[in-house]
């Protein structure tokens, strides 16, 4: 873009919400002090989210990168079924799985994911039977003529560090398998002006990403799965990194 011709995007990230759906206390660090106050919630979030589009409604693009679907009685006695009225609902624009996706097993949650009506992505998990991707690697899209990219990946590690059973059927790809190809073809081919990786790695992983050549041509690493709430991007070499 030129600086005669700059234009506002703004790109809104929820993760790792463990399918909380009401508001509830929550831990902040404020002033150097624990303090607890309420915060959260879908309702919540969504009208955060449309006052936010309001003010640039041609430039918002809205994410959700995984650990929607666990976490709460209301997930567990409807095995993540009631999520996709809420996406829906949510009016959310991509969304990824996390580690806990895979609890209820595949088969569940390529229903539940299936059935979310809008983009969901991930380009390291694959159905171990056909060998074939569960959903596709990237997204792109255009927003007031600038074209974004998405490339997300989940941590591979999920069949380690969580029961097995859950992920059976599945198999998880480390991140460098296929990245500097899938760049290479979205600001090569595709030529997207920004690209951004989705990652529910844990933010360790997630800033030793962008200290890794694999990443050159990423613009910003979003990071998911530590809960942590990164105020300013972490710079990393090659990338920038937020949670």
């Amino acid at each position: 873009r030129s600086k005669m011709n700059q234009e506002v995007i703004t790109i809104l990230q929820t993760a790792d919400i463990h399918a909380y759906l009401n508001s509830h206390n929550e831990l902040f660090v404020e002033n150097d002090s624990l303090v607890f106050r309420r915060a959260g919630g879908m309702a919540h979030i969504k009208t955060l989210a449309d006052s936010i589009r309001k003010q640039n409604p041609e430039g918002t693009i809205l994410v959700d990168s995984g650990d929607l679907i666990q976490g709460s009685g209301a997930s567990v006695r409807s095995q993540g079924k009631i999520f996709p009225q809420i996406v829906q609902a949510m009016d959310y624009d991509l969304l990824i799985p996390g580690n806990w996706e895979v609890v209820y097993g595949k088969q569940v949650m390529m229903d539940v994911m299936n059935s979310y009506e809008t983009n969901v992505i991930v380009a390291n998990m694959y159905d171990e039977e056909t060998g074939n991707p569960l959903f596709p690697p990237y997204w792109i899209t255009e927003k007031k003529g600038v074209k974004i990219g998405f490339i997300a990946y989940n941590d591979p590690e999920i069949p380690i560090r969580q029961n097995p059973g859950y992920s059976e059927g599945m198999i998880f790809k480390p991140v460098e398998e296929n990245l500097k190809e899938l760049i290479s073809m979205l600001k090569g081919e595709e030529e997207v002006d920004v690209l951004i990786l989705m990652a529910h790695l844990g933010i360790s992983k997630q800033v030793t990403l962008a200290n890794n050549p694999a990443v050159e041509g990423v613009d910003f690493i979003f990071g998911n799965d530590t809960h942590e709430r990164i105020r300013k991007p972490i710079e990393g070499k090659y990338a920038k990194v937020v949670e």
